[in-house]
This record gives C-alpha cells, structure tokens and sequence, in this order.
C-alpha cells in the first residue's frame, strides 16, 4: 500500500510499460500529508500536532460519508452512479451541507441515487445498502480504511471538512475558501522548495527510484 503500481497493458502479445498508478487517488490525498505540508510551508506551517488532530476530526465527520460512496462506487453496471451529492463547491467537486455527512441521510441518499439510474431492484438496493453498513466500521475510528484515511478517503473531501479549521492558522477566506488558500500555499511551496521534493514522501522517492532505472 502507498507505492506506485505498474500501469502496463498488453500488445501483440508483448507486455507494455504505460506507467504507474498510485493507492492516493487525488492530488490533495498528497497535498494534506502532514509531512508535506511541514515540508512545503516551513515556518508557516500549522503546528504539526495541531494539523494532525484538525485533519484526523475531518477524517471522522466524513466516516459515513466515504463509506457510502465507496459502497455507491463498487457499482459498475450498466454504468456507475455519481457516488457524491451537495452543492458545487469547486467546478466539478460536489459535497453536502453537514446533515448531508449523516448516517441516515447517507442510506437515504443511496436509495435515491439508485432510483435516479433506474435500478429499482430490491435486491440491488439492498446489496448496495449492506456494502453501506459493512463500511461505516470500516472507515470509523478502529476501522482499516479509517488508520489509513489519506489513502481510503477522498483527499478533496479531507481538505474542504478543514476549511473552517484552517483559520485558526492564519489561511483566510478571500476570493476562495480557507482550504483552498491553504492548498494554493502547499502547492507553491512545492514549486518552489530548494529540496528534492521527491525526499518528502517514501512512495515518491520510490517512484523516482523507478524513474532513473526504466527501460524502455
């Protein structure tokens, strides 16, 4: 877990390197890594103490949350549902007012969102509705998924459930939320760091690793 995956496929029966592919599926999965934010701010940085214990609350106020679209996302036939719901916070990132995160308005969501595609078979909703169940231990506190919130929950979701959380440290509502101030900030100090960026992280050092001894 958290080390790049070779991508490959075949072709004319000859296996082909397309790349790697990573456990951390989005950007901010990487970006709200204590280490990288300690890293990349320097003395700007948050006490780190107090990041981590703003970003482990955000990780339990979306426990139900998560787990009910990773249930949402195990759909793939005919196609997959959209396994998120709220308002439109960034182009193309949806996510609900607080009730929403409820473990009764997660069900509730479920069955609507099954509706919605048509899939009206009990028994379908009733799968998806127990995959549900099953999930909420696994992502709350004691759970797997839940120790390893930066690879099981959505970094984006992480990242806007802090932004009120983030004031505190100096990052401020402007022309864009607080999170995404903080973000903005990660991201420069990544562009502009002075060290090997790739040394932050075990997963990137090994991709590099990768990097300089591919063949192609």
């Amino acid at each position: 877990m958290n080390c790049p995956h070779d991508w490959a496929t075949t072709v004319n029966g000859k296996r082909l390197q397309l790349g790697w592919y990573w456990d951390r599926k989005e950007i901010e999965n990487y970006l709200i890594d204590p280490e990288v934010v300690k890293r990349a701010l320097g003395s700007k940085a948050p006490p780190l103490n107090e990041y981590k214990t703003i970003l482990k609350k955000s990780a339990q106020k979306i426990a139900d949350y998560t787990a009910a679209r990773i249930a949402l996302s195990g759909i793939s036939y005919p196609n997959p549902p959209f396994n998120c719901w709220g308002e439109e916070r960034e182009l193309g990132y949806f996510f609900p007012k607080d009730k929403g995160l409820q473990a009764q308005d997660c069900r509730s969501k479920i069955g609507s969102i099954l509706a919605d595609k048509k899939r009206k078979r009990d028994v379908f909703q009733v799968d998806v509705l127990d995959k549900f169940e099953q999930l909420q231990q696994d992502c709350k506190p004691g759970g797997k998924r839940f120790e390893y919130y930066l690879t099981f929950f959505a970094g984006k979701d992480l990242l806007y459930m802090m932004r009120h959380d983030l004031k505190r440290f100096g990052f401020k509502d402007s022309q864009q939320l607080a999170c995404y101030t903080f973000r903005d900030a990660v991201l420069r100090g990544i562009r502009y760091s002075p060290t090997d960026v790739w040394t932050w992280l075990p997963e990137w050092q090994r991709l590099r690793d990768l990097l300089e001894s591919f063949v192609y």
